[in-house]
C-alpha cells in the first residue's frame, strides 16, 4: 500500500514528463553552436569533480564558451564573483543554453538532459566502481524499504522517459580508468564499448598538479615533519534513511585517546572527508589541529589538495581506484564489508582483489599507523586499474571532442 500511494502522488509529476514527449523529439532540429559547452556536477549543488577539472582546462582557451548549470543560489553567487559563467537550473537562459549547447559535461545528475537531445554528452561520472552504480545498482541488494521503493521509481522514470538517462542519446560517451572497467560501464550505463573513452578521469590529473593548498602548508608548519593521513570513506544509506555514516564510534572500536596517543607518536596529522551525501556529518569525536574535520571550504579543489597526501584511507569508495595515480600508500578500512553488502551495495568483484593492507576496526587500524606497515600498490595492479591515468585526461578529451568536430 505505501509503494501505491507515493506512486500516486507523484502521478502529476509524471503526467508533465508525459506532455514534454513531443518536445524532446522536435529538440533534434535545433543547430547546435560547437563552440558551447555545458557543465553540470552533484545534481547541481557542486562546482567540482571531473567536470570542474576539465572547464578548468577549458576556461583561458578563448575559441569555447563554457557555462556551469546550477542550482545552488549560493554557489552561484560565489562564482559569478570569480568570474566563473554560469546560470540557474530552470531559469529560462538556462533552458536556451541547454538547447544550443553542442557539448554537455556532467556527473551524478542528469537534469541537463531533458533539452539536449541532438547533443553530444560526457558522462564523466564520479570514479572507477567497487560497489554496482546506476542500471546494475538497481534491485541491487539491500533490504530497506525506502531503498527498494527508490528503485522501483528510478527504473520507472529511466524505462519510460528516454530523457532521464544518457544511454539513448544517439552521442553519449563516458571515460573509464583502465580496461577492467569497461564491462561495468556498458552495463551500468548501457553502452556499447565504442562509447567508452580510454582516457582516464579529468579529476585524476589534479592529483598530480600541486597547486598551492593553504592548510596543507599551514600543515606543515604546525607539524614538521608530518605525514599527512586523509581518510575518505564512501556512503552508506544516509541518502535514502537520512542516517549519516559515522565512523568514529565504539562500534568500529573508536577511542579517541588511544587514537590521539598514536598520532602524537607517529606524528600523524589526520584528516577526515564525509561523503558528500554524509555531508551532515556530526561526532564528539574531538577534533583538534591533529585531528581534523575537512568541508568543501578546507581546500580549493579536492583531488589537487589529495594530491599533497601522504597515505590515503578509505572503504568502498572509488578514490581508491584515482589515488593509485600517485604511486603512494593506502589502507583500506573496510569496517562494515559483510553489512555494506548486505544493506546498501553489492559490489561487482571481490574485496580481497584490491591490493592494499586492510583493516577491520579501529584497533587494526592504529596497529598499522604504529608500524607502519602501509605500503604502495603494486605496477601490476596499478596497470590493472589505473592504465590510463597519467595526467593528460583533459588534453585527451579535448582532442577527442576535436576529432568529432573535424
Amino acid at each position: 500500500m505505501k509503494n501505491i500511494s507515493l506512486f500516486l502522488k507523484y502521478s502529476y509529476f509524471y503526467l508533465l514528463e508525459i506532455l514534454f514527449s513531443p518536445i524532446w523529439h522536435l529538440e533534434k532540429l535545433i543547430k547546435r553552436d560547437e563552440k558551447l559547452f555545458l557543465f553540470s556536477a552533484w545534481f547541481g549543488k557542486k562546482y567540482n569533480d571531473n567536470p570542474r577539472v576539465f572547464y578548468e582546462f577549458l576556461k583561458d582557451k578563448k575559441e569555447v564558451k563554457c557555462v556551469w548549470i546550477l542550482r545552488d543560489k549560493n554557489l552561484i553567487k560565489e562564482l559569478r564573483e570569480k568570474n566563473i559563467p554560469c546560470e540557474k537550473e530552470g531559469s529560462i537562459k538556462s533552458v536556451l543554453l541547454k538547447l544550443k549547447a553542442k557539448y554537455v559535461f556532467f556527473c551524478v545528475n542528469d537534469f541537463t538532459l531533458k533539452y539536449s537531445n541532438g547533443a553530444v554528452l560526457f558522462n564523466l561520472w564520479h570514479g572507477m566502481p567497487l560497489k554496482k552504480i546506476s542500471f546494475d545498482a538497481i534491485n541491487s541488494t539491500g533490504n530497506n524499504h525506502k531503498k527498494d521503493l527508490l528503485n522501483s521509481v528510478n527504473y520507472f522514470l529511466k524505462s519510460h522517459f528516454k530523457w532521464r538517462i544518457s544511454a539513448v542519446f544517439p552521442n553519449n560517451y563516458t571515460v573509464v580508468s583502465s580496461d577492467f572497467f569497461i564491462p561495468f560501464l556498458k552495463t551500468a550505463f548501457r553502452l556499447k564499448e565504442d562509447r567508452i573513452l580510454k582516457i582516464g578521469l579529468p579529476r585524476c590529473d589534479a592529483l598530480l598538479y600541486h597547486h598551492h593548498e593553504p592548510l596543507i602548508e599551514t600543515i606543515k608548519k604546525d607539524f614538521p615533519g608530518a605525514k599527512i593521513f586523509l581518510y575518505m570513506p564512501t556512503h552508506r544509506l544516509s541518502m535514502v534513511t537520512g542516517e549519516v555514516f559515522d565512523p568514529f564510534t565504539p562500534a568500529y572500536g573508536f577511542d579517541v585517546e588511544k587514537f590521539n596517543k598514536v598520532l602524537e607518536e607517529k606524528n600523524i596529522v589526520f584528516l577526515y572527508k564525509s561523503h558528500f551525501f554524509d555531508s551532515a556529518f556530526a561526532s564528539s569525536s574531538g577534533f583538534t589541529k591533529r585531528f581534523m574535520l575537512l568541508n568543501d571550504s578546507s581546500y580549493k579543489e579536492l583531488y589537487n589538495f589529495c594530491g599533497h597526501t601522504d597515505v590515503l584511507i578509505t572503504d568502498y569508495s572509488s578514490i581508491y581506484f584515482d589515488y593509485l595515480a600517485t604511486q603512494k600508500p593506502m589502507i583500506l578500512a573496510a569496517f562494515d564489508l559483510e553489512e555494506y553488502i548486505a544493506q546498501a551495495r553489492e559490489l561487482y568483484f571481490d574485496y580481497r582483489e584490491l591490493d592494499s593492507i586492510k583493516a577491520k576496526n579501529w584497533d587494526e587500524l592504529l596497529e598499522i599507523l604504529k608500524k607502519e606497515s602501509y605500503y604502495s600498490c603494486s605496477n601490476s595492479k596499478t596497470k590493472q586499474f589505473a592504465e590510463y591515468l597519467d595526467g593528460k585526461s583533459c588534453h585527451k578529451l579535448l582532442d577527442f571532442i576535436n576529432k568529432i568536430e573535424n
